[in-house]
């Protein structure tokens, strides 16, 4: 299987890549963000798109739009063409203020980085589809390699090295009362999952020898549990 991982040099995609380069037959390739150069998807089964400006704070909106929902539009267009399956990350920042955090749910993003996952969101549903497309709104997460968004790291990174540094963490006023859902990376929930999309893909859509069927199933089996965990958190 060829598979092509968009921000790879980045938390997210590296920790991706790292788990895709360890599967037997599988070929993975990187791309980070040119914009004199656009990844040509034509020789690929699939393209796990994890590439964005994902700063929270970034107010200059044409670049947030220009690298985060044209370039993901154009990426998903060469997909749909090509017949490469395209999996994508989204945000639980779509959402904005609420509490309810169906997939149907309104949403009320909050800055131009959640507006840009919103409206690409919303616009892969208006497309006619020839491939298999997968959003995931991602909530919070965190493991190795977070060090890699330097000032961005999030609230558990920075716990963990204040306490190694100084023996205990600091919480802001009215921390008791806020309540986060938060996912580790890199062992369990992403990987198991995207382990769990590609083995059924191999196995109802492109067919295996009748001999891998069973060892197939059986891994699927072994990891249904995180799936019922990803669906128990989604509801």
């Amino acid at each position: 299987m060829n598979i092509l991982v968009t921000g790879h040099l980045g938390f997210l995609g590296k920790n991706m890549s790292s788990f895709l380069s360890q599967q037997e037959g599988w070929h993975i390739d990187g791309y980070d963000w040119n914009p004199n150069e656009f990844p040509n998807v034509e020789n690929y089964d699939w393209v796990v798109h994890l590439g964005a400006i994902a700063d929270m704070s970034c107010r200059d909106v044409d670049s947030v739009m220009r690298q985060n929902l044209e370039f993901s539009q154009r990426l998903f267009t060469e997909c749909n063409q090509h017949g490469t399956h395209l999996q994508y990350a989204s945000s639980s920042s779509v959402y904005g203020n609420t509490k309810d955090f169906s997939e149907t749910a309104p949403c009320y993003p909050q800055s131009p980085y959640a507006y840009s996952k919103y409206l690409f969101d919303r616009w892969v549903f208006q497309q006619e589809q020839h491939i298999m497309v997968q959003g995931f709104r991602y909530f919070n997460l965190y493991g190795k390699w977070m060090h890699l968004r330097g000032k961005r790291a999030n609230v558990i990174f920075k716990w963990r090295q204040q306490a190694r540094k100084e023996g205990k963490i600091s919480v802001w006023e009215g921390a008791e009362n806020i309540k986060r859902d938060w996912i580790m990376n890199s062992r369990l929930f992403v990987t198991k999952v995207f382990q769990v999309i590609f083995l059924l893909w191999k196995i109802l859509l492109r067919g295996v020898k009748k001999r891998d069927i069973l060892s197939d199933l059986l891994v699927v089996v072994l990891v249904a549990p995180y799936l019922l965990i990803a669906w128990t958190l989604l509801k």
